[in-house]
């Protein structure tokens, strides 16, 4: 097609992931039993759905969706030049649009909006996210571990993480 209608690629939390979590009972890992959890109904599902995304010529090639730089064109390219409907990403991506980015795109807010993604078939909790969030660390061998901890503070602070919120998305 002349348009792609969104991007899943090959990054396991922005497609089998969400996909799987997102069916009754989906899970990757059962903790109480210690074991991988695999042939499950959602997991065949999730991946019957990515297949015929890819089959059906919905999404970027599977070569593409193997390329690890497959978000810049997706980002520089499709998504501004109007050949791609949409893509599962995060809060990250308007910061390559904005003023300054890498791929500036002035008129991204009017025409890029967020929903988010939805379980299976509308269960609760009706939306599902695979995203972790930002976080700094200190590695445990530091020779400050005090300033080491006082830099984390600040640097996460509420007023600095709003800041770096608005700033980058």
């Amino acid at each position: 097609p002349d348009v792609i209608p969104f991007s899943m690629y090959a990054g396991t939390m922005q497609s089998f992931y969400e996909l799987l979590y997102g069916t009754e009972g989906g899970t990757l890992y059962d903790a109480d039993e210690q074991k991988w959890v695999t042939g499950s109904q959602g997991f065949i599902d999730s991946l019957a759905f990515l297949k015929t995304i890819y089959d059906e010529g919905l999404a970027v090639t599977p070569a593409q969706a193997l390329d690890a730089n497959i978000w810049q064109p997706i980002v520089g390219e499709m998504l501004p030049q109007d050949r791609m409907g949409a893509t599962v990403e995060g809060s990250y991506a308007p910061q390559f649009w904005q003023p300054g980015g890498q791929f500036e795109w002035p008129e991204y807010s009017e025409v890029m909006a967020t929903a988010p993604f939805p379980t299976q078939n509308g269960q609760e909790p009706g939306a599902v996210s695979m995203s972790g969030g930002w976080t700094l660390a200190v590695g445990a061998g530091t020779e400050e571990p005090e300033l080491a901890a006082d830099f984390v503070k600040m640097a996460l602070s509420y007023e600095n993480s709003l800041e770096y919120t608005v700033d980058s998305s």
